[in-house]
């Protein structure tokens, strides 16, 4: 198992060849929509949506007898007794599929590397609605004549800042992200 650092927590990399037993294939469907109204005599109607995800849950057994659980989306034809080589991730104990290769029938799944980007958003509203903020509580410090000047520097300062540890941390994802396809391209 291969650790890889992402900030103060770690991404255990594993590979695990077996045969796969209890599998069992479930379908979610989700609907949303429908219902409608009327307004002076013109009606209109809200669509009706249904979305559907296939989801298979399954143990591989490898040939030490060691036995590990996936619950995962659909993504290669699988039956019980198939040997398959499944690339995974844990993160706080949860584990997920990187990769499924299904070496009976020889088809395997496009990886699926963790999206770790909804950090990089969060600090861009920091820094769109910190800026203001650090601007005006700076100038309130000042007298009145310079107030423009240092709202300005509180402004830029923290939107350097932000987009500092911005950039800091999407180049930590974009590390992390090429670790985890260099794991499954040398196994």
């Amino acid at each position: 198992m291969k650790v890889v650092k992402f900030g103060k927590r770690e991404l255990r990399l594993g590979v695990v060849q077996g045969k796969i037993y209890d599998l069992e294939k479930t379908t979610r469907t989700s609907v949303s929509g429908g219902g409608g109204a009327t307004v002076n005599g013109t009606g209109t109607t809200n669509p009706i949506r249904t979305t559907h995800s296939n989801h298979v849950e399954f143990w591989v057994k490898t040939e030490d007898g060691k036995e590990v659980y996936f619950n995962e989306p659909s993504v290669v034809p699988l039956r019980n007794g198939h040997d398959v080589k499944v690339y995974y991730h844990v993160v706080d104990n949860y584990i997920s599929s990187l990769r499924i290769v299904n070496l009976t029938t020889g088809r395997g799944s496009i990886a699926k590397l963790p999206d770790f980007g909804g950090d990089v958003i969060r600090f861009g509203l920091l820094a769109f609605i910190g800026s203001p903020l650090v601007g005006s509580f700076l100038s309130s410090f000042v007298s009145r004549g310079s107030k423009d000047g240092v709202f300005g520097i509180g402004l830029v300062a923290t939107f350097c800042l932000v987009f500092y540890y911005a950039s800091k941390r999407y180049n930590l994802v974009k590390n992390v992200r090429q670790e985890i396809v260099d794991f499954i391209e040398g196994h």
